[in-house]
Parts: C-alpha cells; sequence; structure tokens
C-alpha cells in the first residue's frame, strides 16, 4: 500500500504565526532521504520569498538537515542565497558555512569565512574551531591542525572540549605519530577538566596494534576497561588484528 506524500506548500499557506516554521522543519527530520531534501527545498523556496522573511534561527532549521544528508553543496547554495537577501546570520550559520567548506575539502574557504567572522562582530565560539581543526584533518593537513590547536590553547582562545581533543588525537594516528596521540591522553588526565573516552582509546588502541606496538595496545586497553570505559567491536577488532 502506498502513502501519498502531503502538499507542503498546502501546510504552508494555512499557517498564521512564524512559529510555525519551526514544527514544520521539524517534520524534515522524519522524512526519508529524497523526499527530506526535496520538502526542505520547498519551504526554503516559500520562506525566501515571505515579506518580511523569517529571521536566520529559521533558515538555520530547514539547512542543518540538509549538511546531515550531506548535501554540503546544496546547503551552501542556499547561505549563499540568504547573503544575497541580505538577512542577518548569526555565528551558528557562519558555522554551517564552514563545515560544508570542510566537507568539500574546501579548507582556505573556510578560513576566509573565520576572517569574515571576525569582520562581522561575532566572536569564534568552540564549534568553529572544532570544524577547523577537523576540516584540515579531513584534508590531510593534519600538521596545520595540530598548529592550530596549539595556538588555540596558547593564547587561551578557546577551552578544548571532548570533540577537539578527540579529533587531534585522530589526526596525530592518521600522520602515524601515535606516541604524541598518546602523550596528549596522558595530559587530558591530568592537565584538563576533560577526560579520554572510548572512541579516543579506540583510535590510540588501533594505530599502536597498526605500528606493531601491540603489548603497549593491551596496556592501555587494560588501562581503558580499569577506568569502566567498555571496549567497543572496533577496539576489539584492532586487537585481534594486532595480535
Amino acid at each position: 500500500m502506498m502513502c501519498s506524500r502531503p502538499n507542503l506548500r498546502l501546510l504552508i499557506s494555512h499557517r498564521h504565526s512564524p512559529g510555525d516554521y519551526s514544527t514544520t522543519s521539524t517534520r524534515l527530520v522524519a522524512n526519508s532521504g529524497a523526499h527530506k531534501l526535496d520538502d526542505a527545498l520547498q519551504l526554503f523556496d516559500e520562506m525566501l520569498h515571505k515579506k518580511p522573511p523569517p529571521c536566520i534561527i529559521k533558515f538555520n532549521k530547514i539547512i542543518t538537515p540538509i549538511v546531515k544528508l550531506k548535501h554540503y553543496s546544496t546547503a551552501l547554495s542556499l547561505l549563499k542565497q540568504i547573503n544575497l537577501t541580505g538577512i542577518p546570520t548569526s555565528i551558528y550559520t557562519m558555522n554551517i558555512f564552514i563545515n560544508c567548506y570542510c566537507r568539500l575539502k574546501q579548507v582556505n574557504y573556510s578560513f576566509a569565512l573565520l576572517a569574515t567572522i571576525f569582520k562581522l562582530g561575532h566572536p569564534p565560539d568552540l564549534a568553529t574551531y572544532n570544524t577547523l581543526i577537523n576540516g584540515l584533518v579531513l584534508a590531510n593537513r593534519v600538521f596545520e591542525a595540530i598548529e592550530l590547536f596549539k595556538k588555540l590553547i596558547r593564547d587561551k582562545l578557546c577551552e578544548p572540549n571532548q570533540v577537539m581533543y578527540g579529533t587531534v588525537i585522530n589526526g596525530l594516528c592518521k600522520v602515524g605519530h601515535t606516541s604524541k596521540a598518546l602523550e596528549l591522553c596522558r595530559f587530558m588526565k591530568k592537565g584538563t577538566s576533560c577526560e579520554p573516552n572510548q572512541v579516543m582509546y579506540s583510535t590510540i588502541i588501533d594505530s599502536l596494534c597498526k605500528d606493531r606496538m601491540v603489548d603497549d595496545a593491551l596496556r592501555l586497553f587494560n588501562e581503558m576497561t580499569q577506568k569502566g570505559i567498555h571496549a567497543n567491536v572496533i577496539t576489539y577488532t584492532s586487537l585481534i588484528h594486532g595480535l
């Protein structure tokens, strides 16, 4: 039995308040792939031509599901349309922009946007720097990612969180600097409020096994389990492969 998709234009035409856009954007999350994208684009078009257009928060809620579907070029196109209309953006919007360029491995554009953020008077937040560091790692520019990470700590531009530490650890392992990744893990336990988590331990264990340092990997595995951090299938697969 086939179910027909509701006409989104009819739904929009019966709205009476801007808050209803939030309800519809929530519905987008429940839809499946192609339908979700079609509905998001249709709703975006309706919103863009509304006089006056909704605030940037409403547009962010429409574009976020598109990014989650990995339609980065489409999301960038929509963001550029928003800019052309003169709707004031937010740091959240700029972070979406930066993330899309990073995912497309166009990190230079992301750093150009960082300069724009400063010009607009939006101070970059932790998410901005997390995204840039991850973008550099994705683009195999790991050493630049590490230098940016060091600068953030040295100049006290932000307090790194688990996401940032995890990204840097992954980058270090990616270029074969497993010992440095292990040092950073140790530093986290002693010098920060962040504790290494399952993903970080598993990343280092996998890298140690690939470096044929299985004894070190097993010691780290024991340390991990003694802390009450449960291993997952990736951890065990790495150890079995290393052994």
